[in-house]
């Protein structure tokens, strides 16, 4: 989730040259468990620099494959200009449907019990993690916000290495340094989990190779009992 201030650097970079824009894809920010909502960068933007994008598809579900662009006021007869043409691909039934959802307040409902849910959901699997035996050697972050949180561990392993390693054993890893814009900008040894629906048996399972394939390849490991 990214900080207030960090949102108001940008748009002050956005409203500093003409012609910039920033694209907000805000797809799960409905889900967060702590503390007030941070604004969206589209709700504080004054200069009209924001493009917001959402989705029903993470909320609702992923069958349901409606989303939704607000534009700023000086691109919407451009848009209308230029890509007026295209159509809707959504069936007007569903359309209704889901407007009418929304007005009645069965959506917001129905984020409120997916909270619950969530919320729950990422309790046990960061439980599980934190008492497996690499607990110990790793550390938890963003869980407040999302349906992901980091779990960076502590190791001199390379995310290549950690990442053959693991599939030769049938893990699959997902690291942060796989979404970064620029080579070596993220940081290195953090794995994004994406909780919902882990079954922790196999989290546990897949705990015990990683930490097993960590004990080989790092002295760190060397002095656990």
């Amino acid at each position: 989730m990214t900080p207030i201030g960090r949102r108001q650097s940008l748009l002050r970079w956005a409203e500093a040259r003409e012609g910039r824009y920033i694209i907000e894809d805000d797809y799960d920010s409905e889900f967060r468990f702590t503390l007030r909502p941070i604004p969206t960068l589209q709700s504080i933007d004054r200069a009209g620099r924001v493009i917001y994008v959402n989705t029903f598809s993470r909320t609702l579900a992923p069958s349901l494959r409606i989303s939704y662009m607000v534009l700023p006021k000086s691109l919407t007869e451009r848009y209308r200009a230029q890509l007026g043409f295209y159509s809707s691909t959504v069936p007007a039934m569903e359309q209704h449907t889901l407007a009418r959802f929304l007005d009645e307040g069965y959506f917001e409902a129905h984020i409120n019990r997916m909270r619950k849910s969530y919320r729950a959901q990422r309790d046990a699997v960061i439980d599980t993690i934190l008492q497996s035996p690499l607990g110990e050697h790793c550390r938890v972050s963003g869980e407040d916000a999302g349906l992901h949180f980091l779990l960076t561990i502590d190791t001199k392993c390379t995310d290549h290495v950690l990442r053959a390693d693991a599939e030769g054993r049938g893990v699959r890893l997902s690291f942060l340094s796989d979404f970064a814009l620029r080579p070596g900008s993220a940081p290195q040894h953090t794995l994004v989990i994406h909780y919902p629906g882990i079954d922790l048996g196999r989290l546990r399972s897949a705990l015990s190779i990683l930490e097993a394939l960590l004990y080989f390849r790092d002295w760190k490991y060397k002095g656990r009992k």
